[in-house]
């Protein structure tokens, strides 16, 4: 970013119509700098000069008008908050909006998501913002990406679609997001939107486990203790269990009672049932199904 241009006390005294034209620069990149200069203070925030102000407006609408991408998106950010020294004009903002974001800006495109879902400056219209939010995903953009999926697993907007739901949630996935890593292992694991695939289910949990997600960490532990997806390993189930068990979910702690109530873990019967009982006890409290009824064989209150 540009440094500011030496301003200081004398902002309010500028001639911003003067400084506009003399600030015109052939060179996009170097105006689109010193309007940076004018719009930012040297510590990265946005000045309260209004003079100031209304110079990097008057620069970003030039150069917006003359197409460059970047001018259209901070020309329109400066409308849409009404920060080039006048009132907020969404119909000024979604203009230069859309015209950043038909030249594939992706921040554009999200802006234009937002506009037209929320009617900023245009008639409100859920369909299209779906259709900005659309392009944005195959931009790469994460956000954008996990908002399709969403928008495909409720079907309010667009017809309800598992497939197209899994599709961005897979490219959220290898985009990078835990949660959609997650819910990627769960739509293999039960067939959502994709053939079951067991191996593919493992592969994805282990991926949101190694990274914290006590979700995944359960699920994981009990497809190692179920030999789902791959060869049965008491070892890295309890590793999973221990691990899920001890951030409170409720699914693993019942995975790792289970572990006991099998025999799997544990020195003595009376151990093993002790220690199951507890953390079917745990995982009741925390609103487990399969842990009630395994009290209730077991004989066992649930506090």
């Amino acid at each position: 970013m540009a440094a500011s241009p030496a301003l200081g006390a004398q902002g309010a005294q500028l001639n911003v119509k003067k400084t506009c034209r003399e600030a015109h620069r052939d060179d996009l990149g170097a105006q689109l700098g010193l309007a940076n200069g004018y719009f930012y203070d040297p510590g990265g925030t946005v000045t309260n000069d209004i003079p100031r102000r209304k110079v990097a407006f008057c620069l970003y609408l030039d150069g917006a008008n003359r197409g460059d991408a970047e001018a259209q998106l901070r020309a329109a950010f400066m409308a849409e908050l009404g920060l080039g020294g006048a009132a907020p004009d969404p119909k000024l903002a979604a203009h230069w909006y859309e015209r950043a974001a038909l030249q594939g800006n992706l921040i554009a495109q999200k802006a234009m998501a937002r506009v037209m879902m929320n009617g900023l400056g245009r008639a409100r219209d859920p369909v299209a913002a779906v259709d900005w939010w659309r392009r944005a995903a195959e931009g790469g953009d994460l956000q954008a990406q996990l908002n399709m999926s969403g928008f495909y697993q409720r079907g309010d907007i667009v017809p309800k679609s598992e497939q197209q739901a899994t599709y961005w949630c897979e490219r959220a996935a290898n985009n990078g997001d835990l949660t959609a890593q997650f819910d990627l292992g769960r739509h293999f694991h039960h067939g959502y939107g994709r053939p079951i695939d067991l191996q593919q289910a493992r592969k994805w949990y282990k991926i949101a486990a190694d990274r914290g997600w006590a979700p995944a960490k359960a699920n994981l532990g009990l497809m190692y203790a179920l030999a789902e997806g791959g060869p049965r390993d008491d070892k890295q189930a309890q590793h999973y269990l221990e691990q899920a068990a001890a951030l409170k979910d409720p699914i693993g702690l019942y995975g790792l009672g289970w572990l006991y109530q099998q025999g799997r873990l544990g020195r003595t019967r009376a151990e093993r049932k002790t220690k199951a009982i507890q953390l079917f006890q745990e995982a009741a409290r925390l609103g487990n199904p399969d842990a009630r009824i395994a009290l209730s064989q077991l004989g066992a209150p649930i506090n």
